[in-house]
């Protein structure tokens, strides 16, 4: 028992360190993790508030439309509703875009002269074909019901585009066909939208049904997507309203008590400071200004004038400065030193005053013994002694003056 104690205890002792960096690192992770969810949470937090406001959003615009639609048909909304959800189910098409369609156009049909009843079955007949018209012609349902409710007014013009075409000619049959004579002077505004209706029917038996055909399509499939994200959205907002409203109703009534008092407060206080603000600021920027413009013109102004004015003129006396050294250099450059003193090693000079040397040398050493010997040889006095002769007199009288002035030099030469 106690060698297993040891046992686990030494174990426990090897493997403490690596366990601890194990948790370290699992903590670190952890909280890598955490961060992460905390991140991703506030991201979904955030679509999920903009999704509810716009569900909530959806949903009243939904609520406002129904209460149109029960308000435009009483009793015959219910039949009404029933009969265009399934043809929204066949045709895969948004049950409430399909709802406020059909209350708009009801409204315009009992305007016309229809009653509750009349205008539920014509304007739910007429959605259904706008949105067959839509679909047959790539055209929006809402778009195609603004044309056909324009048409029951009396404006025709736009049915071209869906290929349908109503004059006056062909109105006056469809009345005469319904057994109204007379044609449109005779017939009320109901029975005229009753004949554009049958019209409209005669001359669109192509497109009737395309919405239910194509609802296997790509396209099709599209729609059907589009509406089912679209009424799930309306209906979310429509169970968030009443969660909503009255957090709503204390806001409002928050803002009802304090909004008045913010513009008490803006009309008693906030204006009247701005408009001391106004005041000091017309009172004084304008003397400001003035101070400003008055330092400008009598002291700044004059100063970069004047300082502009010793700058040029010291700037000019360091060009004068500088044409002077420039004509002086110009004029060394055009100095030309004569050939016997161009540079070299040796210069022409150096090499004349060697060659005058070495020609003295050979007259010292070779003519001048020779000119000797024919002296002392010579019948002259000049051979047992050397006259007194003043070198610097250049008076010569014969020819003893001569050669006395010969000896002379040699002695001279001899002597250097």
């Amino acid at each position: 028992m106690a060698n297993v104690i040891e046992i686990v205890l030494k174990a426990t002792d090897k493997t403490g360190g690596k366990l601890d960096k194990i948790g370290s690192s699992l903590a670190k992770v952890g909280k890598i993790a955490a961060t992460a969810v905390v991140a991703g949470v506030a991201v979904a937090g955030a679509a999920l508030v903009g999704f509810g406001v716009k569900a909530i959003m959806a949903g009243a615009d939904a609520e406002e439309m129904m209460s149109k639609l029960g308000a435009t048909f009483g009793d015959a909304s219910e039949g009404m509703i029933t009969n265009l959800d399934a043809f929204a189910e066949a045709t895969g098409r948004s049950r409430y875009e399909l709802r406020g369609a059909a209350t708009d156009m009801g409204a315009v049909i009992k305007a016309l002269g229809g009653t509750e009843e009349e205008a539920a079955g014509m304007s739910a007949s007429m959605t259904m074909l706008a949105t067959d018209l839509g679909a047959f012609n790539n055209m929006p349902t809402a778009e195609v019901a603004h044309k056909i409710q324009s048409a029951l007014t009396g404006e025709f013009e736009s049915l071209k585009s869906l290929g349908v075409v109503i004059n006056q000619a062909k109105l006056n049959q469809e009345l005469l066909n319904m057994g109204i004579e007379g044609g449109t002077t005779a017939a009320t505004d109901y029975q005229k939208a009753m004949a554009i209706q049958n019209i409209l029917m005669a001359q669109t038996t192509d497109a009737q049904g395309a919405a239910a055909k194509e609802s296997d399509s790509f396209t099709g499939q599209m729609v059907k997507l589009k509406a089912a994200l679209s009424d799930a959205t309306i209906e979310i907002g429509m169970k968030l309203i009443p969660v909503v409203t009255p957090l709503i109703s204390k806001f409002a009534k928050f803002a009802a008590d304090v909004l008045p008092k913010v513009v008490v407060w803006v009309g008693d206080k906030l204006v009247p400071a701005l408009i001391e603000v106004g005041k000091w600021l017309g009172e004084h920027v304008p003397v400001a200004i003035a101070k400003i413009s008055t330092f400008w013109t009598t002291k700044l102004k004059p100063f970069l004038v004047n300082a502009k004015i010793g700058f040029d003129a010291i700037v000019g006396i360091v060009r004068a400065v500088i044409i002077v050294i420039e004509r002086l250099v110009a004029k060394f450059k055009a100095i030309k030193l004569p050939s016997w003193l161009t540079p070299g090693s040796p210069t022409p000079f150096e090499m004349g005053i060697r060659g005058i040397g070495e020609a003295l040398k050979s007259v010292s050493g070779t003519d001048l013994p020779q000119f000797q010997m024919a002296l002392a040889a010579a019948d002259s006095p000049a051979a047992s002694s050397a006259p007194a002769f003043n070198f610097y007199d250049t008076n010569i009288n014969n020819g003893q003056d001569i050669r006395n002035l010969a000896y002379e030099v040699v002695e001279l030469l001899k002597g250097s």
